[in-house]
């Protein structure tokens, strides 16, 4: 659909800023994929307090990770965009963009989940 909509170059510089913010929701189903099971399993087994431990946890990690690929992209994404190509480092604030999308809500710790 972008290709349709701009110029070649274009497309290809969003599409390696996509790939680069996409980090983010690789955190988020990697984390997903190691706790769903667990998570399950302690909600029917009634075990809320380790529940909530577990959370509380998974919550904390999530927010190490996004903190240090946010910060990651904001001191060193100018540098990866180059390293794919010189032209593409001026989308540095789309890539800041797509990128704050998908942390925000990860970043976002509740004080509440179940039970």
């Amino acid at each position: 659909m972008i290709g349709a909509l701009a110029s070649p170059a274009a497309a290809g510089a969003y599409f390696v800023a996509t790939r680069l913010a996409n980090a983010f929701t690789m955190v988020a189903g990697g984390l997903n994929g190691y706790s769903a099971s667990r998570i399950s399993a302690l909600h029917f087994g009634g075990g809320k307090d380790e529940l909530h431990h577990m959370m509380r946890s998974v919550m904390a990690v999530a927010l190490l990770l996004v903190t240090g690929l946010g910060v990651g992209i904001v001191v060193f994404g100018s540098f990866a965009l180059g390293l794919f190509s010189a032209a593409y480092v001026d989308v540095y604030p789309a890539l800041l963009v797509l990128s704050a999308a998908p942390a925000l809500p990860r970043s976002a710790a509740r004080r509440r989940w179940c039970c």
